[in-house]
Order: structure tokens, then C-alpha cells, then sequence
């Protein structure tokens, strides 16, 4: 019984004491022996740290500043039109009509929404290609106006990235196009909520001061045009609808439905005659900083150089650890 209990028995203060600074020689042992291996390592240390403060110093040589122009809108959801039936009464003779499509649907996007999704979409750039030629206007260098055909870039350079390309079955270079001009829009068009006002800022960078801001200004009053014409168009439409439909029916109450549509939709239409802004209206207009941007040191050259730290640092780990086993 006494030799069961002493093989059972919990190890004393001393054994643990001792096994304690076992382990903690055991952990300074390991310590030191990486700090020498990273010491061995040294100048492959001092080499990778060298070339991420090359690569970050030549990223702020060949930081290119540019202007950024701004213009800040508070959105707008539609125009508003009103009825003699009021809203409730003509959603309750529609839906029993069987003519509630006439009404719309609940919840549909802004006409802002609209905005920001027609800024970058190929039906907006076709119709200021096809009105302004803005593709070309856009990249003047890339066009050969004698010859009226678009310059491919040549050199070793561009050569060799076309066959890297090729070989990983990326895209290849391709004059501009709608499609193209497009995602260029939606990268270099940035709508952003502002943080303390129900308001959004409206952005766009360019090496010319003058150009980014009349390009902005541009950008936004066309797509604006575009989204009063389309609902232009489709208002015009509906009237032709209820006016046809008004010549069919017969009972009262559908007559009253459609007399208070036709009137909403001439009320609709007449608003939409109007210069001012649709989609938005405009709290500051488009402004152009005076000074151009400046790189971010802490993020072209700090994070290159501590990337190219810290792997180097990892490297050596590795290498000491396959090393080791």
C-alpha cells in the first residue's frame, strides 16, 4: 500500500522547481539559438532590407501626384406627384382593376441609386461616344488621327508582358472601348457617403487640374440627362398606354383610376421639363484642389521595407529550423 501511494504521489516543490528551470534553460537555449542564427544570417537580412527601401524609394520617384476634384450631393428620390384619390384610394381600385402594373412597384431604387450604377455603364458611355466622341477625347495620344486608327504601344517591355500574358491566358491589350471605358469609369468615379451628413462626395483624380474637374462635371450632369431622358421616354409611354386604355373601359370607378393616372403622368412630365438636377441636388459644386496630391511615405516606403524585413527574418527562421531538424 505504502509503494502505491508513493508512485501515485504528486511530485514535491522541489522536483517541480527543478523541472521548472529545466524548461526555462531549455526556452533560453532555443532563444539563443535563433538570435545566433539570425545573426549568422545578417547580411541576407541586411540585403532584403536594402533592396525594400530601394523598391520604396522608387516608388515616391515614380509617384505620379495628381488633382483630385470634388463635388458633394444630397440624393434625391424622384419626383413626387399627387392625386385627387390620394394614394390609398387609387392602390385600391388598381388592385381590384387588375391594373396595379400602372402603379409601380414599392421600394424601387432612387433615381440616385440609379445614378451610381449608370456612372460606368456602357449604355451611358455609347450615348457620350456616339454625342461627344468621348473615348477618343479621353486618350488623345493612343489615337492616330491621320491614319483613324488606334496606336499599339510597342517596345521590348510591352512585347515580353503580351507573351507573359499569353502564356497565362490573360487579357490582352486592346484599344479602347465602350466596355473598357466603362470599367474605367466605375474605378475612377468614387461615390462615398459622408460621415456626419445624410450627403455623398463625388470624386475623380487627374494628372491636369483643369481636366479632372471639368471631366467630373461632365460625367455626372450626363448621367443625370441620361436617367431624366429614360424616364422621359417611359413616362411618355405610360400616358400613350392610359390614354388607350381610357377609350376602353367603361365602368367608373376604372375611368376615375385612369383619369388620376393621366394626370399624375402630365404632372410627371411637366417636372421633368425642368433644368434642374434629377438624381440629386447639388450642395457643393464641382471643386478642384489647388495643390496636387503627395505620396504616403509611411505606405510607399514603410511597407515595402518592413515586407521585405519581416520575410527576410522569416526566411532565416525557416532555413534555421530545417537546418536544426
Amino acid at each position: 500500500m505504502d509503494s502505491d501511494n508513493r508512485l501515485t504521489s504528486p511530485p514535491s516543490s522541489k522536483e517541480r522547481s527543478q523541472s521548472d528551470i529545466a524548461g526555462a534553460e531549455h526556452q533560453v537555449i532555443d532563444v539563443l539559438m535563433l538570435a545566433r542564427a539570425l545573426w549568422r544570417g545578417k547580411y541576407f537580412i541586411l540585403l532584403c532590407t536594402a533592396i525594400g527601401l530601394t523598391l520604396g524609394i522608387r516608388n515616391l520617384t515614380n509617384y505620379a501626384p495628381v488633382y483630385e476634384a470634388r463635388m458633394v450631393v444630397s440624393p434625391l428620390g424622384g419626383i413626387q406627384t399627387s392625386s385627387s384619390l390620394g394614394s390609398s384610394g387609387i392602390q385600391g381600385i388598381a388592385k381590384t382593376s387588375g391594373l396595379s402594373e400602372l402603379l409601380g412597384k414599392t421600394g424601387e431604387a432612387t433615381v440616385f441609386d440609379r445614378l451610381r450604377y449608370a456612372i460606368g455603364s456602357i449604355n451611358l458611355v455609347q450615348e457620350l461616344d456616339q454625342n461627344e466622341d468621348i473615348i477618343r477625347r479621353t486618350s488623345p495620344d493612343s489615337w492616330d488621327s491621320e491614319k483613324g486608327v488606334w496606336i499599339r504601344p510597342t517596345g521590348l517591355r510591352f512585347e515580353t508582358e503580351q507573351k507573359i500574358k499569353a502564356a497565362l491566358h490573360l487579357r490582352l491589350w486592346q484599344h479602347p472601348t465602350a466596355e473598357s471605358f466603362a470599367e474605367f469609369l466605375k474605378s475612377a468615379i468614387v461615390i462615398k457617403e459622408e460621415k456626419d451628413a445624410p450627403f455623398y462626395s463625388i470624386t475623380y483624380r487627374n494628372a491636369d487640374r483643369e481636366k479632372a474637374g471639368l471631366f467630373l462635371q461632365k460625367i455626372f450632369y450626363a448621367a443625370d440627362a441620361f436617367l431624366r431622358d429614360q424616364d422621359r421616354l417611359r413616362a411618355l409611354e405610360k400616358k400613350t398606354y392610359i390614354e388607350k386604355r381610357l377609350e376602353e373601359v367603361s365602368l367608373l370607378d376604372h375611368k376615375m383610376l385612369m383619369l388620376s393616372l393621366l394626370a399624375q403622368t402630365e404632372q410627371r412630365l411637366m417636372l421633368l421639363q425642368s433644368d434642374l438636377t434629377y438624381s440629386a441636388n447639388i450642395i457643393e459644386p464641382v471643386f478642384v484642389a489647388s495643390a496636387p496630391t503627395s505620396p504616403n511615405i509611411l505606405k510607399d516606403v514603410g511597407v515595402v521595407l518592413m515586407a521585405w524585413f519581416l520575410a527576410s527574418i522569416g526566411i532565416t527562421i525557416v532555413f534555421f529550423l530545417i537546418k536544426l531538424g
